[in-house]
């Protein structure tokens, strides 16, 4: 298992998202999951400069990036995991909550679709 992620950020509107709006939220779900604090710092690095590493297994990455889109519906980004492994590999693409999640993992290409998206696509 893998305990390192390069989390890579890019908005596609001209939006951007505060993740210190919804702070508290974001600490209760990594307190939850039993994460370490330390990982806001990093999320919130991502989400401001592009990129960041984070201490977490790509898969849970991908699963807390989840977590926290839920807290903004008006989102637009695409972000990228890169797992020390590389096939822990994915994309997600958040179209005001429309979601559409590309993964490579463990040698397996499969593409999956949390939401219905016909606009926006993404491929590798």
């Amino acid at each position: 298992m893998s305990f390192y992620t390069e989390l890579q950020v890019r908005y596609t509107d001209f939006d951007t998202i505060d993740l210190s709006t919804e702070k508290q939220k974001i600490l209760e779900i990594l307190t939850e999951d039993s994460i370490h604090e330390d990982v806001y710092d990093a999320l919130v690095d991502a989400f401001t400069n592009g990129h960041a590493g984070l201490r977490i297994d790509s898969v849970y990455c991908l699963e807390l990036i989840e977590k926290i889109t839920a807290l903004f519906p008006n989102a637009n980004f695409e972000c990228r995991g890169l797992g020390e492994e590389y096939f822990y590999t994915w994309i997600l693409c958040v179209v005001k909550m429309a979601r559409s999640f590309l993964a490579a993992s463990l040698g397996k290409p499969k593409i999956l679709l949390y939401k219905d998206n016909p606009i926006h696509f993404c491929t590798f």
